[in-house]
C-alpha cells in the first residue's frame, strides 16, 4: 500500500513539473513554424509572419538570412512581413498595425488592397518585450467587424525560454509541497495505530 502511494506522488511529481511554464512558448497558440513559414491562424484568415533587420538588404537577405518567427533576438528597426494565404482576402483592403504591451501603436499602413498578398511595414521596437501584430481585413461579405476577424500575432523581444522569477517560484512551491506531502505519506502509517485484524483473532 505504502509502496503504491509512493508511485502515484511521483507520478504526480512529474505532472505538475511539466505543467509549470518556463517560458514563453516559442509557437504560441494559432501558429506554427516550420515547413510552409511561420504560419499564422485564426477562424477567420491564414497568413504566414516573417521578420528582418532593417539593417539589411531585404532582397539579399531573404537568401542568407532566415527569417524571424515571432521570437526575435534583438530590438530595433525591423522589417515586418506578412503574407495572406485566402486567395479571396487579396480583394479586400487590408491594414497592418503594430502595437507594444500597452496598445500603443508603433506603426499602422493604410488600408489598400494587396493583390500579391504581402503586407510589410517597419517598426521600431525599441526594448526588449512584448509586442502584436495585427493584420484586419476590410471583408463587407463577412458580416464581421476588421477587429473581430483581425489576425492578431505575439511578438516577442529578446531572450526567449529562459524563464521568469515568477515561473521559478511556483515550480518551488510545488516542490515544496510534494515534499511535505512525500513526507506525511511515509509518516502517517507509524502514526496511526494500527488496529487487529478481527480475522486473525
Amino acid at each position: 500500500m505504502q509502496r503504491r502511494w509512493l508511485w502515484s506522488l511521483l507520478f504526480l511529481s512529474a505532472i505538475a513539473h511539466a505543467s509549470v511554464p518556463l517560458g514563453k512558448p516559442r509557437n504560441p497558440a494559432g501558429s506554427k513554424s516550420g515547413l510552409f513559414g511561420c504560419l499564422q491562424t485564426n477562424p477567420y484568415y491564414a497568413a504566414n509572419f516573417a521578420a528582418y533587420p532593417a539593417d539589411i538588404n531585404i532582397a539579399k537577405g531573404r537568401q542568407s538570412l532566415k527569417p524571424w518567427c515571432q521570437n526575435l533576438p534583438r530590438a530595433g528597426l525591423i522589417h515586418i512581413s506578412i503574407d495572406l494565404l485566402d486567395r479571396d482576402a487579396r480583394h479586400k483592403p487590408v491594414m497592418l498595425r503594430i502595437v507594444d504591451s500597452q496598445r500603443n501603436v508603433l506603426a499602422q499602413t493604410e488600408p489598400k488592397i494587396a493583390p500579391t498578398g504581402v503586407v510589410t511595414t517597419t517598426a521600431d521596437l525599441t526594448s526588449n518585450g512584448d509586442y502584436e501584430a495585427v493584420l484586419l481585413v476590410y471583408d463587407d461579405e463577412l458580416k464581421v467587424p476588421p477587429e473581430t476577424s483581425a489576425l492578431h500575432i505575439p511578438i516577442h523581444v529578446g531572450p526567449a525560454g529562459n524563464g521568469s522569477i515568477s515561473n521559478r517560484l511556483v515550480l518551488s512551491l510545488v516542490v515544496l509541497m510534494l515534499g511535505l506531502a512525500l513526507i506525511l505519506v511515509l509518516a502517517l502509517p507509524k502514526l496511526i495505530p494500527v488496529r487487529p485484524n478481527p480475522i486473525e483473532e
